[in-house]
């Protein structure tokens, strides 16, 4: 009761001093994990309880219990300013840290958003970019989750994970990166490779294409080389 009189408070007078402390006694202290989130997504929008409020996600993202609420998840991240510096924060301790598919290609999609021109962006995309580029290199089928629902109406496959990540990948890679991002993949593009893992083989083809059509070809040719 506490929180729906809260919620309905703050639709009408955003900002209330009451409506907000209450809303963050509940993200504190209620022991359901999605009426906290929910409580989170209201107090993002304070500047007060904006950090608390992505703690809150971060933690409930790697509980043992995060799949029955991966959608209220998802719901946050969309919610977050997508040029904030601890967006960018949010996004890569989630790449770094969660097993949950569903909540990693939450992340990814969200990625999409960024502006690499934006001087914040800019500031933490160094880090981003390689957290994307060790999950290209690393992301293992979550066997818990294989078959897991990312939205009501959409089952992906383990394939389409790894090449919607190359294609986010791309949408926010540098040119300066491009040479380090080669060399860093240039080897998993051979037969032996593709015979194990053809499906990192296809979005490690993805990138290393785009690679190419952005470098010119003798400095291609020495990367691909040396």
């Amino acid at each position: 009761m506490r929180y729906y009189a809260a919620d309905s408070l703050v639709k009408i007078a955003p900002g209330n001093p009451l409506a907000i402390a209450t809303l963050y006694q509940i993200l504190e202290s209620d022991p359901i994990g999605y009426r906290r989130l929910y409580v989170a997504k209201i107090l993002l929008k304070t500047d007060e309880y904006r950090y608390k409020a992505i703690q809150t996600v971060l933690e409930l993202a790697n509980s043992p219990n995060k799949y029955p609420f991966s959608d209220e998840i998802a719901a946050f991240l969309q919610a977050l300013d997508p040029n904030d510096s601890l967006t960018i924060e949010t996004y890569i301790h989630l790449i770094n840290t969660t097993k949950n598919t569903s909540i990693l290609m939450d992340v990814v999609w969200n990625v999409e958003k960024l502006d690499p021109d934006n001087k914040l962006v800019k500031e933490k995309l160094n880090e981003l970019i390689f957290s994307l580029l060790r999950l290209i290199q690393t992301l293992q089928e979550d066997n818990d989750n294989n078959n897991f629902s990312i939205q009501p109406t959409t089952n992906l496959s383990y394939e389409s994970y790894l090449l919607d990540i190359a294609d986010s990948f791309i949408k926010i890679l540098p040119v300066k990166h491009l040479p380090q991002v080669l060399t860093s993949l240039k080897d998993y593009l051979n037969q032996k490779f593709y015979k194990n893992s053809s499906y990192r083989y296809e979005a490690v083809l993805k990138i290393i294409w785009h690679c190419a059509e952005n470098i010119n070809y003798p400095e291609f040719y020495q990367l691909w080389h040396s």
